[in-house]
């Protein structure tokens, strides 16, 4: 329905990117990403609108990622993006650009009503020696976390 990759094609090439980065000793790093208030938006505009949305929101980010980078849906409103070769350094370039994109991102809603601008809450972690899928993906979920507990609209690292 995005257009990006799905949760298991993203889960697949981010244990590929893994191996690469252990084997190489090059760097790697996440962004998990969640829609602030999304339910609401979803229950105040109907899932059509919802729908347009995580659209939009995913077109975004195929726009302002590099080549090598892959986006992928996560799960609900939850959205990946796999780094190859970027450290946290890098990351926090990218994850600027992305905050930006979508501060700028709005959904028409029609009936006259304003378009709808959203927030977008991010955890980023950075691969270290050992990392498993799972460890890396649970290092950014927790970031995410704390961006989400900290007020929502924030980045949070590692």
């Amino acid at each position: 329905m995005t257009g990006i990759a799905n949760r298991r094609h993203m889960m697949e090439r981010l244990e590929r990117e893994i191996d690469r980065a252990a084997r190489y000793h090059t760097s790697l790093s996440v962004i998990l990403q969640d829609l602030d208030k999304f339910k609401s938006f979803n229950d105040t505009y109907g899932h059509v609108k919802g729908d347009e949305l995580l659209k939009a929101f995913a077109a975004m980010l195929k726009r302002e990622i590099r080549a090598a980078d892959l986006a992928g849906r996560y799960g609900g409103e939850e959205f990946c993006v796999v780094l190859p070769n970027t450290s946290i350094k890098g990351a926090a370039v990218i994850v600027a650009r992305l905050r930006k994109a979508m501060e700028e991102l709005t959904i028409p809603l029609g009936e006259g009503r304003p378009p709808s601008g959203r927030t977008v809450s991010i955890g980023v972690a950075e691969f270290t020696a050992g990392d498993t899928v799972e460890t890396l993906l649970s290092a950014a979920d927790a970031a995410l976390y704390r961006a989400k507990e900290g007020g929502r609209n924030k980045v949070v690292w590692q």
